[in-house]
C-alpha cells in the first residue's frame, strides 16, 4: 500500500473503537470499520492490523 493512500487514511484516534461493553457496542464498531473500509478501500490486513488499539476496556483483555 502507498504511502499517499496512508496518509489520506483518518488517524486512529478517529476511527470507532470497542470497548465490549453495552448491548450493542459491537454494531456501531463494525458499521464504522466498514465505513472506513470502505470510503478508503482498505485491505483487511491493514484494518486488523488496527484491531489491538482499538480495542478498549474489557474488549482489549
Amino acid at each position: 500500500m502507498g504511502q499517499a493512500l496512508l496518509k489520506e487514511v483518518s488517524k486512529l484516534k478517529e476511527w470507532p473503537h470497542f470497548s465490549g461493553e453495552g448491548e450493542y457496542d459491537h454494531m456501531e464498531f463494525i458499521r464504522g470499520i466498514d465505513m472506513i473500509k470502505k470510503d478508503f478501500e482498505l485491505p483487511d490486513r491493514l484494518v486488523t492490523a488496527r484491531f489491538n488499539t482499538l480495542f478498549t476496556k474489557s474488549a482489549h483483555r
